[in-house]
């Protein structure tokens, strides 16, 4: 039986592999319009925010005043 070398199985699916990769590591990355914490998701809906902020106040993270203020900034733009 002769010998298939490097062309012969997989070696096709590796040189796929590597074009796709150099590919991936050439384009150019996405630019944000607006930068996000990973913490807290940008979310378009004030009860979305509203429900995030009541759990952040809930869990301590917010004190009486933070919330309170961040609160009424969130209803004003409704």
């Amino acid at each position: 039986m002769p010998s298939l070398g490097p062309a012969g199985r997989g070696g096709a699916r590796r040189r796929t592999r590597r074009r796709m990769n150099k590919r991936a590591n050439t384009t150019a990355p996405a630019t944000a319009s607006a930068p996000t914490t990973a913490s807290t998701p940008a979310t378009s809906d004030p009860m979305d925010k509203l429900k995030k902020l009541g759990e952040l106040h809930d869990a301590g993270i917010l004190t009486d005043e933070e919330f309170s203020a961040k609160k009424a900034d969130i209803l004003s733009k409704i």
